[in-house]
């Protein structure tokens, strides 16, 4: 089965953003900074769901686990692989596609929301 959860919207990530008060990361599940948790998009809505964190590297593939059970395997690692701002690939399925195209489009919604850092 593939994308069998409601739509993720711009909307969606930044009120888990908001709500967990983690900040958007590219390519780490969760990231622990001086100045709070960073989170990608999986991570964020794993914890927005109200999924505790113990070890973030443990947790990391909780929050994969559960957007390949909430999205499919497939249109889940698009939407990562778009997140991240890896590369596009026209040989993947049509679902990674179109979950690489989302995963960009969530990530050029929320970056605004990470904090600059002042010295």
């Amino acid at each position: 089965m593939e994308h069998i959860a409601p739509e993720i919207t711009v909307e969606l990530a930044i009120a888990a953003y908001q709500k967990t008060g983690f900040e958007p990361v590219q390519d780490h599940f969760f990231l622990e900074e001086s100045g709070g948790m960073c989170a990608c998009l999986v991570g964020v809505l794993y914890a927005a769901c109200g999924n505790e964190l113990e070890n973030i590297v443990l947790d990391a593939g909780k929050a994969e686990t559960f957007a390949h059970q909430r999205y499919g395997r497939s249109y889940a690692n698009g939407m990562i692989s778009g997140f991240d701002g890896s590369e596009f690939n026209e040989n993947n399925s049509e679902s990674w596609q179109n979950g690489h195209r989302k995963g960009r489009e969530i990530w050029e919604g929320v970056k605004h929301l990470i904090k600059e850092e002042t010295e």
